[in-house]
Formats: structure tokens, C-alpha cells, sequence
């Protein structure tokens, strides 16, 4: 996993790089997706990992 992040008109327009691990799986209809982000690079403020989830349905018809 990789995300890069950017706060356009604030100071200096700072840029957040992230990356991390996960894993998917199908079960049916339902994806299940799960991962762990960690800052590279960017400001310090707030945590520097984050848990990320996401589930999608797919072929519901």
C-alpha cells in the first residue's frame, strides 16, 4: 500500500508519503480489504500509523 497526500494554500503546502502492508480476501459478494499505514514522510502531527479498512460489494446482480 502506498498514499501521498498533499494541503493545498496551507503553509508551505506540505506533503504526507505513507506506506504499508495488508491483505484482501473475497467472500462472495464482499470484498474485505485490511492494512496497516505508516508515515514516511511529511509533518509530524497526530499519529504515525494508522489501521485502514474497506469493504466493497461486488456483483450484488
Amino acid at each position: 500500500m502506498f498514499d501521498a497526500g498533499r494541503l493545498a494554500g496551507a503553509a508551505g503546502n506540505p506533503t504526507w508519503l505513507a506506506a504499508g502492508t495488508g491483505l484482501q480476501f473475497t467472500i462472495v459478494t464482499a470484498k474485505f480489504e485490511l492494512g496497516y499505514m505508516r508515515t514516511l514522510g511529511g509533518p509530524t502531527a497526530g499519529n504515525r500509523g494508522n489501521l485502514v479498512f474497506r469493504l466493497v460489494f461486488q456483483n450484488l446482480f
